[in-house]
């Protein structure tokens, strides 16, 4: 391969045994002679062992000196000056100070990572994406996906929790876009029967219907196959769909023929097209009926366009919401607001505490945005708080409660609180954010601004009942773990067990 060389700038410095009416024009002479000839003369200089070495190599200054004669020629002083800027680049490229990836598509697995943990674009080396900053994330993964030639390589680079979390980012409008550019590429290779019932089901456990699992699908394939994103293995991951759903609802009538009859009798039964009925007829439908057997074909519940997600997780980009959880319970606020409502006479006590603790973390993680993460259902599930409609229902009385539980915070906690809601939330949040930086090491006194987007913003995975989390990683990741947020077991007051685990890039 050929490798590619990209300098910002060239600063000249120059030090000449000279006179000084010749010194301005000797420099001129260089610095022209440098300019017009580097290019060429570094691509001579760099040799085979550079076109050979995959490496994505970023390197921030690299300081060389070199001696020329003032008497040489212009190719001969470029040629010099070339040569020692190469030695320079293999020097570092082995150094300790470089950023190294092994090749392309690491570099886009870790620029897509970053992307996700919401830190990408504070990164110099990720700079050739700068294009993209303006794009929502959704938009910034569809358009890398579009134009990116290593990105389905780097796509499986990622961890299982990251790639699933890439997927489902991906809004279902950009999710069709992806798929619809892979439907206009080149047919491709096609992955056998096995390699794609594989991710077929990492699609179905992890993922809603839609287009969203249908991508996290061909990642997963392009883990063990080549030209997983091709368009023959996009429309029989569509066929897998309908067939394996037509096999769980139950054996066809050519139940007892041979294999190829069967896959016809499954075609006729999920309406399949021509062009699918050919690519179905290429699968191995007795290892189809084998792993559809195996997965409990019986079920009707686990029908693969069902709106059920049997052991599937839910996603949240609000994290930091999920560690201001644990905070509330170990400072023991949570389980006060519920006590002062319980003996205030407050009807359903425990949702409206956990309604407040979900309200002032969100103002904590983020206050332009507090009433999505409010809003958030993946949220309301991991705090067991009543949704908007079920908090309109409680009577009035109840309701008005809210305001003094908040103001109640004893020990030191608040003092002059205002009395309206809203303010107490904000005020509330401030307390929070300032005990977070006292529990950090090193943090303490820190802006709220910076816990916010040094420790507050990362992404969540949660099950289905809303008790285990996979949290992505942090910048100061080593930090919240010594700060007992990263990895915790906690009782919340309505008696739960939340779980809190890490979900990191492999």
């Amino acid at each position: 391969m050929s490798s590619t060389i990209v300098i910002d700038r060239v600063p000249l410095h120059f030090v000449a045994a000279t006179t000084h009416a010749r010194a301005s024009g000797l420099a001129h002479r260089v610095r022209d002679a440098i300019a017009g000839s580097l290019p060429t003369s570094l691509a001579a200089s760099c040799g085979p062992g550079f076109d050979a070495d995959a490496c994505c190599v970023f390197l921030d200054r690299l300081h060389v000196q070199c001696v020329v004669g003032a008497h040489w020629s212009d190719d001969a002083i470029a040629d010099a000056f070339a040569t020692r800027v190469a030695q320079a680049l293999w020097r570092e490229r082995h150094g300790e100070d470089s950023i190294v990836f092994t090749d392309r598509a690491e570099f886009v697995a870790a620029f897509i990572a970053a992307l996700l943990e919401g830190h990408a674009f504070a990164r110099w080396w990720y700079s050739e994406f700068d294009g993209l900053r303006a794009l929502p994330l959704t938009a910034c993964l569809r358009t890398l996906i579009e134009t990116e030639p290593s990105v389905w390589q780097a796509l499986a680079r990622l961890s299982p929790g990251l790639a699933r979390q890439a997927a489902s980012t991906l809004s279902a409008v950009d999710a069709d876009r992806v798929l619809a550019s892979i439907e206009r590429s080149a047919s491709g290779a096609r992955a056998g029967t096995s390699e794609l019932l594989g991710a077929f089901e990492v699609g179905r456990r992890s993922l809603p219907s839609g287009p969203n699992r249908v991508v996290l699908s061909l990642i997963a394939l392009e883990r063990g196959a080549s030209g997983a994103a091709s368009a023959r293995n996009l429309r029989l991951q569509r066929v897998l769909t309908k067939l394996v759903r037509e096999a769980r609802n139950g054996p066809p009538a050519a139940a007892a023929c041979d294999e190829r009859l069967m896959l016809m009798a499954w075609c006729d039964r999920a309406g399949l097209g021509q062009t699918e009925r050919t690519l179905a007829l290429e699968l191995d439908a007795d290892a189809l009926r084998l792993h559809v057997a195996a997965a409990g074909a019986s079920n009707a519940e686990e029908q693969v366009e069902g709106e059920r997600q049997a052991a599937s997780d839910s996603y949240t980009p609000h994290g930091g919401a999920v560690l201001l959880c644990v905070l509330l319970v170990k400072l023991g606020w949570w389980e006060r607001w519920r006590d002062w409502l319980r003996r205030a006479g407050a009807s359903r006590p425990d949702g409206l505490a956990a309604w407040l603790a979900l309200a002032v973390a969100a103002q904590a993680a983020d206050p332009r945005r507090s009433m999505h993460i409010e809003h958030d259902a993946v949220l309301h599930a991991v705090f067991g708080a009543p949704t908007r409609e079920q908090l309109a229902k409680v009577d009035r009385f109840s309701r008005r409660l809210l305001a003094p539980a908040l103001a109640s915070m004893a020990a030191g906690e608040a003092r002059a609180l205002p009395g309206q809601l809203r303010p107490l939330l904000n005020a509330a949040a401030r307390m929070l954010l300032a005990r977070l930086g006292r529990r950090i090491p090193g943090c303490e006194g820190s802006t709220r601004a910076y816990l916010r987007s040094r420790c507050l913003r990362l992404p969540a995975t949660v099950s289905e009942d809303g008790v285990s989390v996979r949290l992505g990683s942090a910048p100061l990741d080593v930090l919240l773990r010594l700060a007992g947020l990263k990895r915790a077991d906690i009782v919340l007051p309505d008696g739960r067990t939340l779980v809190v685990r890490e979900d990191k890039l492999q």
